[in-house]
């Protein structure tokens, strides 16, 4: 693990440090091959398996941010429950929900 901060801010009188383990790029790669695998089994044209695509990027990064966010959040309440088992769970929880949606989204393009 990377000890080197992407960046640092403080909100309140606390200071976060997001090191590029932070930055998501697991989730958009688990949500590009959701995408690709969603497109292939149900074989979806090329315009809707390029708007599911470009769907789980953007996806990913919102997933990514809502979970930032969350754990800024909770620190603001409780920094021991949000560098605890708020960090280690919540992006679980935040990229299911953006798996769902971009099923959802794939549901929707292959009726097109």
């Amino acid at each position: 693990m990377s000890q080197y901060a992407i960046i640092t801010f403080t909100v309140g009188d606390i200071t976060f440090r997001l090191l590029p383990e932070c930055l998501g790029i697991n989730s958009m790669v688990s949500m590009v091959v959701l995408a690709v695998v969603h497109a292939i089994l149900y074989q979806l044209r090329i315009k809707a398996a390029a708007v599911l695509l470009l769907s789980a990027l953007a996806l990913a990064i919102v997933q990514n941010a809502v979970r930032i966010a969350g754990i800024i959040a909770v620190s603001l309440v409780s920094y021991r429950l949000a560098t605890g088992p708020v960090h280690d769970f919540l992006g679980y929880i935040t990229f299911a929900v953006a798996a769902l949606a971009l099923f959802r989204i794939g549901d929707a393009r292959r009726m097109d």
